[in-house]
């Protein structure tokens, strides 16, 4: 549409990381592409670490080795991650902290109450070093700080605090908030869930390779990369078969 703008620009990107054993793998290789305004993407891929990388990329919290990342956009950070948090300070305190950065000064208690709620914590753990709280209350509390404050895009990666579709109490709540904070906003999603894409991603991309290989509707992209899926295990059972013939 004309009146969209772009919001997040890759221009050439490459992306390599280095595995244990002193590999390097090329994630993205020579990625141009732009997130537009009102875009709700998801990005497809038979390797999850390569969709990762790319929603890490668009961040801006992952290095690259080629190329550019351009935000122009009041963007979160990856929905739910932790890198944000301080151990040393109560949950209290860090909500405090970022609001004090990202909130607004008339909602301050609101967004504070919102995030004590959403993370449910046992007992008075919201007034404990975060470091004495198990993984589970972490990874909730995350998310709460995630879903508390306003921006123009979000990345959502996969969540760990929320399964979509659960029909647990804390889990309506998270879909509500998500739901409310989200709507009519720009969402970049690597999150894996199917459901979850449907229910929030109309459009999509699919990489390959360290290439996008395909962009449009978000069923037509899923249909191709199911039935690619398909094709290479069909594929790798053919040359299986053949290994055990001539054995």
């Amino acid at each position: 549409m004309a009146n969209q703008e772009s919001l997040v620009k890759f221009e050439s990107v490459v992306r390599t990381v280095e595995t244990a054993k002193e590999k390097r793998i090329t994630m993205l290789n020579g990625i141009d592409w732009q997130c537009l305004s009102g875009s709700r993407i998801a990005i497809l891929s038979a390797s999850q670490p390569e969709a990762d990388a790319f929603l890490s990329c668009a961040a801006g919290v992952a290095p690259v080795q080629k190329g550019t990342v351009t935000i122009d956009a009041h963007a979160s950070w990856l929905m739910g991650e932790p890198e944000a948090m301080l151990g040393s300070l109560t949950p209290r305190q860090n909500a405090a902290f970022l609001q004090r950065i990202y909130g607004s000064k008339s909602k301050r208690e609101q967004q504070i109450k919102l995030i004590c709620q959403l993370s449910d914590f046992e007992g008075d753990f919201f007034d404990k070093p975060l470091r004495l709280c198990n993984k589970a209350m972490k990874s909730r509390f995350c998310l709460a700080v995630s879903l508390a404050f306003d921006f123009d895009l979000f990345f959502v990666p996969k969540l760990a605090a929320w399964s979509y579709g659960s029909t647990s109490a804390r889990s309506k709540r998270f879909q509500a908030a998500f739901e409310n904070l989200t709507f009519g906003k720009t969402l970049l999603v690597s999150n894996p869930q199917r459901s979850f894409q449907k229910a929030y991603c109309n459009h999509a991309i699919v990489l390959e390779a360290g290439s996008i290989v395909l962009e449009g509707d978000l069923s037509t992209c899923r249909s191709w990369l199911n039935q690619r899926q398909k094709e290479q295990n069909s594929k790798r059972s053919g040359w299986q078969g053949n290994d055990l013939l001539s054995a």
